[in-house]
């Protein structure tokens, strides 16, 4: 959720497995109150909702990262979630943030079906609940932890160059989160398919070039032989939206909607972000080779 929106949702409360790390720290700093909660404790999670006396829930479930892409682990964080509402307070209002056609792929893609599945268990358990359905983040087009950082001169995307992509901030699904969390009753049992814009890689390309003012490209990456090999879930997706009927079903106008007057374009976003993956601001020149530390040299030379 965007700074902006913080103070219009009162007496907020989040989940961490260590409240004292400090990404959590900067949560509290921004007057969330910390408690703590492991998606494979149920009883944590019960723990958290009673001292918290949470009328609403956020939810969002990690297949990469938290669930160690794991079909399984990303199912059981969900379930253990929604079970936990259950058991404390059926009444609580749970959104939860899954992903674009979740149940319209083939069961290959299995970082979309175990979202689908949670999907089902919070339909089967709760009767207050609402799901965002996200499409492609404008944030993996810098995504260092991803082995994408935003380099100068290329727009780096998993998808072919002519293929129409749609996409959506990581800020604008949390503007949506808020808006949804500030009325629930409007959007008991909807599930919103989120997305903001659909663009081609080139012309991700050129929003990039006009937001920086250096000329960029696009550039597919991973290449599709590393992603069948070495990231075939990944590489599954991207077969889904190559073939006849696949691709993401959002409706851009309507994401537009329910974002708000503020959702990002392309363009908008890189402008927000201002610089490249190495700290240098949109315009600032390259360093010298002379200024790169001999110990680049050294490590280039090893990778060779």
């Amino acid at each position: 959720m965007p700074d902006s929106q913080w103070n219009s949702t009162a007496a907020t409360s989040g989940l961490a497995r260590t409240p004292d790390s400090p990404k959590a720290k900067s949560l509290a700093d921004k007057g969330v109150r910390v408690l703590k909660g492991d998606f494979t404790e149920p009883a944590s999670l019960q723990a958290a909702l009673r001292t918290s006396n949470a009328s609403l829930v956020f939810l969002v479930t990690d297949f990469w990262a938290a669930a160690k892409q794991s079909f399984d682990v990303e199912v059981l964080h969900g379930v253990n979630m929604i079970d936990a509402v259950a058991a404390v307070d059926p009444s609580i209002f749970v959104l939860y943030t899954s992903v674009g056609d979740a149940d319209a792929v083939p069961e290959n893609v299995k970082h979309f079906r175990s979202k689908a599945k949670v999907e089902a268990h919070l339909a089967a358990t709760l009767t207050r609940w609402s799901v965002l359905r996200p499409v492609s983040f404008l944030d993996n087009f810098d995504a260092p932890g991803q082995f994408n950082p935003l380099t100068e001169g290329t727009a780096s995307g998993v998808t072919p160059p002519g293929l129409r992509m749609k996409y959506i901030a990581t800020a604008d699904i949390g503007k949506a989160a808020a808006n949804v969390l500030a009325a629930p009753t409007k959007h008991m049992k909807a599930v919103h398919e989120l997305a903001t814009c659909e663009h081609t890689g080139p012309e991700i390309a050129a929003a990039l070039s006009e937001a920086s003012g250096t000329p960029c490209t696009y550039r597919a990456s991973p290449p599709r032989i590393v992603q069948r090999f070495l990231l075939p879930d990944l590489y599954n997706m991207v077969s889904w939206f190559e073939s006849d009927g696949g691709n993401y079903s959002a409706d851009p106008a309507k994401g537009r909607a329910l974002v708000g007057p503020t959702a990002l374009s392309p363009k908008e976003w890189f402008a927000a972000k201002g610089q490249w993956a190495d700290g240098r601001k949109f315009g600032e020149p390259a360093p010298s080779s002379s200024a790169v530390p001999k110990a680049l040299f050294a490590t280039a030379v090893i990778a060779v």
